[in-house]
């Protein structure tokens, strides 16, 4: 809880509140597109997901989940976000650069109210795939 407490104030004094993140420079110099990560704690194997918007990479643990997220420091190699999605979720993430098709993410916070702490690669593999149109029968 006072972790909680203490992220939400610094994310209060850095950017004035639940304001949308401005671009973050250092995810221009890839693209989204299907990504692969892997080193996931737990995970049997390497999970592919969809990225429309770079940012979503730096919330592995909560992926998905409509999370506010906020970039803290960015440097022209990472940039290290905090993010928030509940009392019981949150967590902060350093994105390092390594090439257009590479990151490496760093990430640690509380998932569902236990602490989590990730080290990933992030691989780009290409473009999504097209979601099939439904058949009609």
């Amino acid at each position: 809880m006072m972790r909680m407490l203490a992220i939400s104030a610094v994310a209060l004094v850095l950017g004035g509140g639940l304001a949308p993140a401005a671009p973050v420079a250092l995810f221009g110099k890839s693209q989204p597109g299907m990504w692969e990560l892997s080193g996931m704690q737990g995970a049997r194997g390497a999970a592919r997901i969809c990225v429309a918007d770079l940012a979503q990479l730096a919330q592995v643990e909560h992926r998905g989940r409509g999370c506010k997220q906020k970039p803290i420091r960015e440097t022209a190699a990472s940039v290290t976000f905090t993010y928030e999605c509940s009392a019981k979720d949150f967590g902060r993430s350093e994105v390092y650069f390594v090439t257009p098709r590479n990151f490496k993410i760093v990430s640690q916070g509380i998932a569902g109210g236990l602490p989590f702490s990730h080290t990933v690669q992030a691989r780009r593999l290409g473009d999504c795939e097209p979601k099939s149109a439904p058949s009609r029968h």
